[in-house]
């Protein structure tokens, strides 16, 4: 039984069943694994409980897939990856030492682990379960409430150590990559193996010739192609207050006939970096500092080999690609 326990609740190697027959036994015998005093440990963070709340039930199948079954027939069943069990089982404590570790456990960043949070508080609130009021974000009214004027120089509102905004940046994250600004996206409409090929000479052809007129054809005219697009075709893209605060951080910037982007945007290994142009090609294009290096091929290759531990002072990538990368570790 230790070794059958193992297989299904530490992803372990069975030596007395193959894949498909311990994927039938967690599918009969995984639901009570909450009563099990042989072998109560799992990879679950957050203490086991299945009845959860007066009609949501937990039925553990970590093999297949566990569901948070509706007693009422009201709400209908929801399905339950290992991701969204263990957010589930941590919604109902305190935080405080819990989040980290999810993520951690999760491989995700931040900003994916609080999209996971809003995600199933709001199933765990249409069940009526309770979720640990030290989930809720304080800060996104406050963030709500805060206004910008359009800066001079990109980014410059963050030489305010103080300065925050991760809500309100992070729709506008969820905006682009809903729209489907991906690596592989790009890389398959234009017809490159990478971002890194993507050639100065052919970015009025891919402008022109290549990309369609739709939200994602735009993200791409404006953080790779350096084109510029109508304000109104923008306006489809993202909502008034998403474009505001894009143009007083300077990352969308008004241009003779539309407007343009202010920075490149690289995708790799599921982040979204901004960074300065890579191809200084507009004559108004100048720089009084250092550039923030775009993701080259190295930085791209450093984040495909991220490990779990790197220290994040030895980094070789001028934007530090890598290390970030490793914080999902």
């Amino acid at each position: 039984m230790k070794d059958l326990d193992a297989a299904i609740f530490h992803n372990g190697l069975s030596q007395h069943w193959n894949e498909s027959e311990v994927a039938e036994l967690s599918a009969k015998g995984a639901r009570f694994k909450e009563t099990s005093r042989l072998f109560p440990d799992s990879q679950l963070l957050a203490p086991l409980a299945t009845q959860i709340g007066p009609d949501a039930t937990l039925i553990l199948d970590p093999k297949n897939q566990s569901v948070l079954a509706d007693e009422s027939g009201r709400l209908g069943d929801v399905p339950l990856n290992m991701d969204r069990l263990q957010m589930v089982l941590a919604l109902r404590q305190n935080p405080k030492n819990l989040r980290d570790d999810l993520r951690l456990k999760m491989r995700a960043t931040p900003a994916e682990l609080n999209e996971l949070v809003d995600e199933m508080s709001n199933v765990l609130n249409r069940f009526g379960v309770l979720v640990h009021e030290g989930w809720n974000q304080p800060d996104r009214d406050m963030e709500k409430q805060l206004s910008l004027s359009r800066a001079d120089r990109t980014f410059s509102a963050f030489e305010d150590e103080n300065f925050l905004i991760s809500e309100r940046l992070r729709n506008v994250r969820q905006t682009i990559i809903g729209h489907g600004y991906s690596e592989s996206a790009i890389c398959e409409t234009l017809g490159v193996e990478s971002l890194q090929m993507i050639e100065p000479t052919r970015l009025h052809y891919h402008d022109t010739y290549v990309l369609q007129e739709s939200p994602v054809g735009d993200l791409i005219r404006l953080f790779q192609l350096r084109a510029t697009i109508p304000r109104e075709r923008v306006q489809v893209i993202f909502n008034s207050d998403d474009i505001s605060l894009l143009e007083a951080l300077g990352l969308l910037v008004d241009t003779e006939g539309g407007v343009s982007g202010g920075v490149d945007i690289f995708c790799t290994g599921g982040l979204l970096f901004a960074t300065d142009h890579r191809y200084m090609i507009r004559a108004n294009d100048w720089l009084d500092e250092d550039p923030v290096m775009y993701i080259g091929m190295d930085s791209h290759g450093l984040v495909q080999t991220a490990p779990s531990y790197v220290p994040l002072c030895s980094t070789a990538s001028g934007t530090g690609a890598d290390c970030l990368a490793a914080l999902e570790q």
